[in-house]
């Protein structure tokens, strides 16, 4: 059927595949956001980067589907996104990420090793967990 529509007129001869949904700002805009939110611990799945962009599509007023086609071409153009089946953070996990919580950390470490008078005596601190602590 593509031969019989180039034969038909239906398609302009000069024509090459799909025109972009999204202009190269706005793809470049999608593509940090998918990986920011990876980074802070809140991965999007595919259905999410493709009803942003169906989003965004509408926004601009064009009366298109985004699809997984569309997914796939986007990804093409852009190999260093690779999504991931990931998991959230938990939110302990992401207040460690907190700078003030971290600062906040090391400022009671410091007095404790100090008040302990271990602080320059490495041998005398031990590393350990739950696993194989005897309770």
């Amino acid at each position: 059927s593509t031969l019989h529509d180039h034969v038909s007129g239906k398609v302009n001869p000069g024509a090459t595949g799909h025109s972009r949904y999204l202009s190269d700002i706005e793809e470049e805009e999608l593509v940090l956001f998918l990986k920011k939110s990876a980074e802070i611990g809140y991965p999007r799945a595919k259905k999410d980067a493709i009803l942003l962009a169906q989003a965004i599509v509408e926004v601009k007023g064009l009366d298109v589907q985004v699809t997984e086609g569309w997914w796939e071409r986007f990804q093409g153009r852009h190999p260093s996104l690779i999504l991931r089946k990931g998991e959230t953070l938990s939110q302990r996990r992401l207040d460690v990420t907190n700078r003030e919580i971290l600062d906040r950390y090391y400022d009671l470490l410091l007095q404790i090793l100090t008040h302990h008078d271990i602080f320059n005596k490495p041998t005398q601190i031990f590393n350990c967990d739950e696993t194989n602590v005897p309770l």
